[in-house]
């Protein structure tokens, strides 16, 4: 396999502010092999910007969450809601509607409609299972992030033209907008 080459840079609109202009999620875009946004690399949402964090993805026209992250109190808060349940964000409401359950991934799917334009579709997550949860540790094996990459990319690709980008986010992405803070643009092989 030969590695994707992706290249990242800090743009004013990948920060998200609050009402009162104050910082409240920042994420990248990772441009791919055609040059076009095909990315968004974000961490994980905390408690309290579970409602930013759906906001991004109205905005953004977002299709595909790709999570690397475990839920619980030291990880990932659970930002969707229980099953055949539905929350809301703002103009935002959204509505669990299935899941499923593969050896490396689970697969969950939402029904996100935005109350301001009345529009509805559907955001497909999946959440890559057994990453192991210390600083800096990585999957013994990669078998199951290869199956993830694949089965993803076939999923964006089957859906509708004039999407957004996919999310990628996990608990230390932010490390990575750390780096690219220091440096404007910076690499990415991803093998």
């Amino acid at each position: 396999m030969s590695p994707i080459f992706f290249s990242i840079s800090n743009y004013y609109h990948s920060k998200i502010l609050n009402k009162k202009r104050v910082l409240i999620m920042t994420f990248m875009f990772l441009q791919g092999y055609d040059n076009t946004e095909q990315f968004i690399i974000t961490q994980d949402p905390l408690e309290n910007t579970i409602g930013d964090f759906w906001r991004m993805i109205v905005e953004q026209n977002v299709r595909t969450i790709v999570m690397f992250s475990e839920v619980g109190e030291e990880n990932c808060p659970r930002y969707w809601p229980e099953k055949d349940q539905e929350t809301t964000h703002d103009y935002i409401k959204v509505k669990y509607m299935q899941s499923q359950s593969f050896p490396f991934y689970y697969k969950r799917e939402f029904t996100v409609t935005n109350s301001k334009s009345e529009d509805s579709y559907l955001v497909t997550q999946f959440q890559y299972n057994g990453w192991p949860v210390g600083s800096g540790e990585v999957p013994e094996s990669t078998r199951g992030l290869v199956e993830l990459v694949d089965t993803t990319l076939k999923h964006q690709e089957s859906i509708e033209i004039n999407t957004g980008p996919s999310i990628v986010h996990c608990r230390y992405c932010l490390q990575f907008y750390n780096y690219n803070y220091i440096s404007p643009r910076w690499t990415c092989w991803i093998i």
